[in-house]
């Protein structure tokens, strides 16, 4: 199949399912076009340079999580050896791809198929090979009709036995708004985008005591109060998860977790709060131990919880050695707690402060091994000012 039979080929599929009366009845919420750019790498031994692949597809998606499309794509290419001379590849492909559950508006995607492409070099015959391609990427979905999505694969020739591999980016266009890719979200437990607010009903609702828009069967929050924008449970929308619902939320964007007041904002600072964690390493040893994660936890989830709180990491050492070796010894101990809070609790690292003192401090006699082993230490000194309660 040359160039001109491969490219007629394609024409005569797309036209043949776009003029289908009976094809667009029953599918014409899951026919999509999907145009592609993308960069397509040669394998070494097809000496050639790595160049931008545009690509057309017509897809048709047969269940929510399987789709089938037909692609054709073109590229142009030079030798990399001293001939220089150009190279064509124009392929025909038939692709499966595998959609995925969505993760918000996000969803992962595996993609493979076969198809001919045909190598022509500049001045000898067109070589035609069968393909073999598979890859994986990911969608993000801005509505029923509209997606953008990107994918990485490896196309193997099975009469070469070469390798080639590919990046792309695709637009895709769905013709209708209720098909399998719809950026709707499908799962009741989760709280849609668009908040429902009361100027946005333009339907009675059955059976919809407190006039959120979301039916009595559904509404597990029965008592909101009308116009107050709320989710698809019928509850107050808490958009930054602080457990302060937005129409009276003066701070929207404190963190989940975190200790806030009536109207969502972090408590004032007005008393200073001390917390001491004391965790003991083996002998000429910074290595955290799995015993120090309880202790290292109870201060992460202080810090979660005031935000506005700072920790000063403390190392300590016993005198065995040299004064010098010990302190650097410290250091890396304070080092390894500060590492742990923001590598495994996720404490901003612009939090936490660290310095080594060595055997500058002991709080027990260095002469025996108990009182060696508890000078082994870090100290962790948090400080916040928190809001006194009332008496």
């Amino acid at each position: 199949m040359d160039k001109k039979q491969m490219k007629k080929s394609f024409l005569a599929s797309a036209v043949a399912l776009a003029i289908s009366p009976q094809i667009l009845a029953s599918t014409a919420e899951t026919i999509y076009v999907v145009p592609t750019v993308g960069g397509y790498g040669f394998d070494g031994e097809r000496q050639a340079s790595t160049e931008s692949m545009a690509s057309i597809g017509l897809g048709y998606e047969l269940t929510k999580s399987w789709a089938t499309e037909l692609v054709y794509s073109s590229l142009t290419a030079n030798r990399d050896d001293l001939t220089n001379q150009d190279l064509d590849v124009d392929q025909i492909r038939l692709d499966a791809l595998y959609s995925f559950a969505q993760q918000g508006r996000w969803q992962p995607f595996l993609i493979g198929g076969a198809g001919d492409s045909v190598f022509q070099y500049e001045g000898f015959k067109d070589n035609n090979e069968t393909l073999v391609n598979l890859g994986a990427g990911v969608k993000y979905l801005f509505s029923d009709e509209f997606s953008i999505r990107s994918d990485v694969r490896g196309f193997q020739s099975l009469d070469e036995n070469l390798t080639d591999y590919g990046a792309n980016v695709s637009l895709q266009l769905n013709f209708g708004g209720n098909g399998a890719s719809s950026g709707k979200n499908n799962n009741p437990l989760l709280v849609d985008d668009q908040p429902i607010t009361k100027a946005m009903r333009t339907e009675p609702v059955v059976a919809d005591a407190d006039q959120d828009g979301v039916a009595d069967a559904n509404d597990q929050c029965l008592d909101t109060k009308v116009g107050v924008a709320v989710n698809n449970l019928g509850c107050d929308r808490d958009d930054d998860g602080d457990g302060i619902a937005n129409y009276v939320d003066s701070c929207p964007d404190s963190k989940a977790g975190s200790i806030v007041d009536e109207v969502g904002c972090y408590i004032p600072l007005k008393e200073k709060v001390e917390m001491s964690l004391n965790v003991e390493f083996d002998n000429d040893s910074a290595q955290t131990r799995k015993d120090h994660l309880a202790e290292i936890a109870r201060i992460a989830d202080f810090m979660q919880k005031h935000p506005d709180a700072n920790v000063m990491i403390e190392g300590h050492s016993d005198s065995v050695g040299a004064s010098n070796y010990n302190k650097v010894l410290s250091d890396k101990r304070a080092h390894s707690i500060l590492d742990t809070l923001a590598t495994q609790f996720g404490i901003d690292v612009q939090r936490i402060k660290s310095m080594g003192y060595g055997e500058e401090k002991p709080i027990a006699n260095n002469d025996t091994e108990e009182g060696r082993q508890k000078n082994r230490r870090v100290v962790a000194v948090l400080q916040a000012e928190v809001e006194k309660p009332a008496k």
